[in-house]
């Protein structure tokens, strides 16, 4: 059935102002009188909009774009129901190879059309129906859960009446259910032109997970260690730092001694001055050696301590057990250093 732009432009107008026949000789419809409790019909503003839908509608049927020519078409059947704009609808939705939406519309059509509908339309659509049937299937999706919202390839249905198979296009299609508080389920079925099969979808209900928050505070959590291992860090840092510098001082005061000892009497000095000078050289010489031994035997036990201590703390850590305190003692003596304590 081929859609003519001249023939839809002259019913559709029919439909919408009810003044002009079309070119298939068709009567405008004569609108029954309402029912108690009806509605109202379309308003005036409602008309013109549907009439001017229509016009854009047909353009962009002229202009070959199909898909949306059916929106505009169907917004103006919305605005301004008229069984008239079905026959229409039914013809474009062939176009697009949408069997089941132009199956549907034809079928209205001449529901609503009755008698109304001349009787050489009447043949050409019922032919038109025969042929869209072997396009379509039915489908009866049944679900575990009142209420679900049931998909054909991705797009939601309108509700409809219960135990009423869904009319779909035939081919592969996916049918797929949906509903809040439970996990979603898909079934995708080949189709035959005809078939009427029944599938059955099943909903499971997505468990709500409860999280109980403790009125434990959590104890802050130290970012660097214990202090104390810094103050032995920095401890070990400066004994090492004098360590260095009377190193330095005790090496120029042996290079003093040497030049004392090597070195002829001066001028004026006598053999005791002399003595006296190499005397005291090898004093100052002796001094800062012990205290550079004593500066770094004491940077070598604090950073001994340090480490142990660092050690012990990381593996506190596991236990949350406090480090004890560390207990040392050292001694200087003339040729050497003790070192007393408990670790």
């Amino acid at each position: 059935m081929k859609v003519r732009a001249r023939s839809c432009g002259a019913l559709l107008l029919a439909s919408l102002i009810g003044t002009a026949a079309t070119s298939h000789a068709q009567q405008p419809a004569t609108p029954a009188p309402a029912a108690a409790g009806s509605t109202a019909g379309p308003t005036a503003e409602a008309k013109e909009e549907a009439r001017v839908r229509y016009e854009r509608g047909m353009q962009l049927y002229n202009d070959g774009a199909f898909d949306l020519a059916l929106i505009e078409l169907q917004r103006a059947f919305d605005l301004a129901p008229s069984y008239k704009l079905l026959f229409n609808i039914g013809q474009i939705n062939a176009q697009l190879a949408n069997y089941a939406g132009a199956l549907k519309a034809f079928e209205r059509y001449l529901a609503e059309g009755g008698s109304e509908v001349a009787a050489s339309r009447r043949a050409e659509v019922e032919k038109e129906i025969q042929t869209l049937r072997a396009r379509t299937a039915n489908v009866n999706v049944r679900v575990n859960v009142d209420g679900a919202e049931v998909l054909i390839d991705g797009f939601p249905q309108p509700p409809g009446t219960p135990g009423q198979p869904l009319l779909v296009n035939a081919g592969v299609r996916k049918i797929g259910v949906r509903k809040n508080g439970y996990q979603s389920t898909e079934r995708v079925l080949t189709l035959a032109g005809g078939d009427t099969v029944e599938v059955a979808l099943e909903l499971t209900e997505v468990q709500q997970t409860t999280v109980l928050q403790s009125n434990v505070t959590p104890a802050p959590k130290e970012s660097d260690g214990p202090s104390y291992l810094w103050v032995g860090w920095l401890t070990t840092g400066v004994f090492t730092a004098g360590a260095v510098i009377t190193g330095i001082a005790a090496l120029n005061a042996s290079g003093d001694l040497d030049d004392e000892v090597g070195t002829p009497t001066t001028e004026g000095q006598t053999p005791d001055d002399k003595a006296r000078a190499i005397e005291d050289a090898e004093s100052s010489r002796m001094a800062l050696a012990v205290t550079t031994d004593v500066l770094a035997g004491c940077a070598i036990i604090a950073g001994g301590i340090t480490i142990a201590f660092t050690i012990m703390d990381a593996n506190d850590d596991e236990t949350a057990a406090a480090p004890p305190s560390p207990k040392v003692r050292v001694g200087v003596r003339p040729t050497g250093l003790d070192l007393l304590g408990t670790f």
